[in-house]
């Protein structure tokens, strides 16, 4: 039989570890309403689809603390007034579900570089401890045939234009990958010669080998500087170990 005072200090102890446990900071921060956006912990479906775009930056400059980051982008003059623009962001490796989304009341100028902000990391970024690399940002609005046209984004701590064209751009893909082909064309739908990164382990030389594993990000850089300004088309067509494709295409908006 236990000795009674022993179970009390077992529980004693046990009870007092329980309150000494961090609490889970997404139930503390849940998602919260700022007066131009969303921002906080959204519970997501867990189910990947084969890739989706979660950052594409022209520019991002490294921030600490108590930053007070601004998102630039360029709006085409072309684009429909009647849509609205959505500014994103999410966790590039998936920790605590952060998810920033700007207000559809926000007034954009077209045919301009706009700046989205205030976007102060005290309220949720900081509270949270994200680092700056696990940021990944997104602006699209809706063609008209409803498909997403992402412009580029150059998160800094001030309303700077990026020097160069050379774009960022993070996928998260839902299969382990060994190779991803790509494919640029222009608004005519011709290929475009550009020099692509090598996206390939090469399972030949290294059986088994994984590019990117299920759930992993994606990241690599295309530099669009010698190319005219209008929209692109960017297809991505992954090789999975059991030999498998996955695909997807995304519309861009490249401004020179």
């Amino acid at each position: 039989m236990l000795d009674c005072a022993l179970v009390r200090t077992c529980w004693l102890i046990t009870t007092g570890l329980l309150l000494l446990a961090p609490a889970d900071p997404c139930k503390q921060t849940g998602l919260r309403e700022f007066s131009n956006r969303r921002e906080g912990c959204n519970v997501r479906q867990n189910a990947l689809v084969d890739f989706k775009l979660i950052g594409l930056h022209s520019g991002f400059q490294h921030f600490g603390s108590r930053a007070n980051l601004q998102v630039g982008f360029f709006v085409p003059s072309s684009k429909d007034g009647s849509n609205s623009i959505t500014v994103q962001a999410v966790e590039v490796q998936d920790l605590f579900q952060y998810f920033m989304q700007s207000k559809d009341s926000i007034p954009w100028r077209e045919g301009a570089w706009n700046v989205f902000k205030p976007w102060p990391t005290k309220d949720v970024i900081d509270f949270l401890g994200l680092q700056p690399e696990n940021i990944g940002v997104v602006a699209f609005y809706k063609g008209g045939n409803g498909q997403p046209v992402f412009l580029p984004v150059n998160v800094a701590l001030d309303d700077r234009k990026p020097v160069a064209h050379k774009y960022t751009f993070r996928f998260v893909n839902g299969q382990n990958l060994q190779a991803v082909d790509l494919a640029l064309t222009n608004s005519s739908g011709l290929e475009v010669s550009i020099h692509k990164p090598d996206l390939n382990c090469r399972p030949k030389t290294h059986p088994g080998c994984i590019l990117s594993a299920g759930g992993n990000a994606l990241t690599f850089d295309l530099d669009m500087s010698a190319l005219p300004e209008g929209s692109y088309r960017l297809k991505l067509v992954g090789h999975t170990p059991s030999g498998s494709t996955s695909s997807t295409e995304v519309l861009f908006y490249h401004h020179s």
